[in-house]
């Protein structure tokens, strides 16, 4: 990307947001571009169109869908020579750069590090909640287990849940993670009565405790 584009911020206008349709010599990776993205690009500019990922759980048949949003409902970032909305209006979808004054004011250019920014963590599924980006980020393993042995490394204070769906029968009371087994139940000593018993759960009956916060 060149040091010299100047970005600004444009408002989406009616129906700019929905995919464009004509697919014909259009390269795979624009595929899925919206109204305002294609005809922003037909012109000769640049633009970003910052999108995010979520995971959709199919009601029938409970298979992960990944489907794509947009970070920035209503705007998108375009790369004009200068601040001159004039260069848009041929462009279908899409409406006037936003401004420091209202729609007369000055058009607020972006710092071309910020677009970057926002590039790089989109590219890197900062913004996504699937099972990839959280296995990335290391909130998720790529197994029930892994998962489990994150959540509750040995040494990891617990605490046994209780709640109204639910009672375990040592409910409320605080231990500590030996380990996880092949089953991906966890294995604990909890304090019952002044002493350590040795005691394997669920990962469901139980949650991370913060020491300090012991009454």
């Amino acid at each position: 990307m060149s040091n010299s584009a100047k970005w600004f911020i444009a408002k989406i206008g009616p129906g700019g947001s929905r995919t464009a349709k004509d697919r014909i010599g259009i390269p795979e990776e624009r595929k899925d571009e919206i109204i305002a993205e294609r005809s922003i690009r037909d012109e000769g500019f640049q633009c970003y169109y910052p999108r995010m990922r979520k995971e959709i759980i199919h009601h029938r048949t409970n298979a992960r869908i990944v489907r794509r949003f947009p970070l920035f409902t209503g705007y998108i970032f375009v790369s004009l020579p200068s601040a001159n909305g004039e260069y848009l209006k041929d462009c279908d979808g899409l409406g006037r750069l936003l401004s420091y004054d209202g729609e007369f004011g000055k058009p607020w250019q972006v710092p071309t590090g910020d677009v970057e920014r926002y590039m790089r963590a989109e590219a890197e599924l900062e913004f996504d909640d699937t099972k990839e980006s959280r296995i990335k980020r290391k909130l998720e393993g790529k197994t029930r287990r892994e998962t489990i042995q994150m959540t509750f490394p040995e040494g990891q204070a617990i605490r046994v849940k209780q709640d109204w769906q639910h009672t375990h029968m040592l409910a409320g009371f605080h231990g500590e993670v030996v380990g996880v087994t092949g089953r991906g139940t966890v294995k604990s000593m909890i304090e019952l009565f002044g002493r350590l018993v040795a005691a394997e759960f669920d990962a469901d009956d139980i949650e991370p405790y913060a020491r300090q916060n012991a009454a």
